[in-house]
């Protein structure tokens, strides 16, 4: 309210609600946007629940001016259940620093960042690049190590990335013995990411729902 802005630019789902309510509140004729980068309704939760996302999103859509989506596909899942209008739809995908991947990082580089999670050079390293929550799919991963370390010895899973479930995948890889194969590298600088894939050999993602998934186009800049 101090601020009186002209225009309010909201993301994701919980800050996108409350502060497009906040922004609709003001005595003055601001303008709102709200950025899709993912919507709050989906199949993996229970339909009570779906409902209510649904509803609040309606509401929170006739106090919207503009949506963003980082695909058409969100602007069809949004409209598809009576949010928002086509016409308030942009889409503007995700940008990708190009050069940043397309540059060939130097085998010295990239022995030093596998050395620093103590993985040899003629290891097969298959990374994953996501937030460590429920539906990125870390759990299929693990499970899928769990036999195929059995099968190949030369193998090692890295997990690049922070979330509400680290400690319980690390309980986990520890449970079943797999401590040396899975590596938890923690949430590394944007300016890494180059790095840890072209340090890797394959790039897995298992993820269950994406809005735009960056690190498939980006893993495909770095030939992996």
């Amino acid at each position: 309210r101090q601020l009186q802005p002209d225009i309010v630019h909201t993301h994701s789902a919980k800050a996108g609600i409350l502060g497009r309510f906040a922004a609709h509140s003001l005595k003055r004729a601001t303008k709102i946007v709200h950025t899709i980068h993912g919507l709050a309704f989906h199949q993996y939760q229970s339909q009570w629940l779906n409902q209510f996302y649904i509803a609040i999103e309606k509401s929170a859509a006739k106090r919207t001016d503009f949506f963003i989506s980082v695909a058409n596909a969100m602007t069809a899942q949004a409209t598809a259940v009576g949010i928002g209008r086509p016409e308030q739809f942009v889409t503007a995908y995700s940008a990708i620093e190009e050069d940043d991947f397309l540059e060939p990082i130097s085998q010295e580089r990239k022995r030093d960042f596998r050395r620093k999670y103590e993985i040899d050079e003629d290891v097969i390293v298959l990374v994953t690049i996501a937030r460590l929550f429920m539906l990125k799919g870390h759990k299929y991963i693990i499970e899928s190590a769990k036999h195929l370390s059995k099968r190949f010895d030369k193998c090692i899973w890295m997990f690049v990335g922070d979330g509400n479930l680290a400690e319980h995948f690390k309980r986990e890889v520890r449970r079943l013995g797999l401590a040396q194969r899975i590596k938890f590298t923690g949430l590394l600088p944007p300016g890494e990411i180059p790095l840890a894939i072209q340090s890797s050999d394959i790039l897995v993602h298992c993820s269950l729902r994406e809005g735009l998934a960056r690190t498939l186009p980006q893993a495909m800049l770095c030939g992996r």
